[in-house]
C-alpha cells in the first residue's frame, strides 16, 4: 500500500456508484508519460484517455471534419493538441489539410 498510497489519496474513485475504478487526471508528454504515473499493479490495465477543452467554435468545425482529418487530428501529440486550441477556424483547416 505504501507504494501506491499518493494514487489512492489524489484518485477519485467511483465505489459509492458500484463502479469500483479511479480516475486521476495528471499533465504528462505522452500516453506513456502518464503510464509510468500509476502504480506498477495496475499500469497494464490503465486507460489513458488525452482531455481537450474545445470552444463552440471548434465543435462546428470539428463537425465538418471528413473522416481522414478526424483521423489525422486524434494521432497529434498532445503538445500539438494545445497548440490548436488556440487556433482559428481557418488555420485548423490549414493545418489539417497539409
Amino acid at each position: 500500500m505504501k507504494a501506491g498510497s499518493h494514487y489512492l489519496t489524489h484518485a477519485e474513485w467511483g465505489c459509492l456508484d458500484g463502479d469500483h475504478r479511479a480516475w486521476i487526471t495528471v499533465e504528462a508528454e505522452d500516453d506513456a508519460d502518464a503510464r509510468r504515473m500509476v502504480p506498477p499493479v495496475i499500469r497494464s490495465s490503465t486507460k489513458v484517455v488525452r482531455l481537450f477543452q474545445f470552444t463552440p467554435e471548434h465543435v462546428r468545425f470539428l463537425q465538418q471534419l471528413t473522416p481522414e482529418q478526424f483521423r489525422r487530428l486524434q494521432k497529434l501529440p498532445v503538445e500539438q493538441l494545445r497548440e490548436l486550441s488556440g487556433l482559428t477556424l481557418e488555420q485548423l483547416s490549414h493545418f489539417l489539410s497539409l
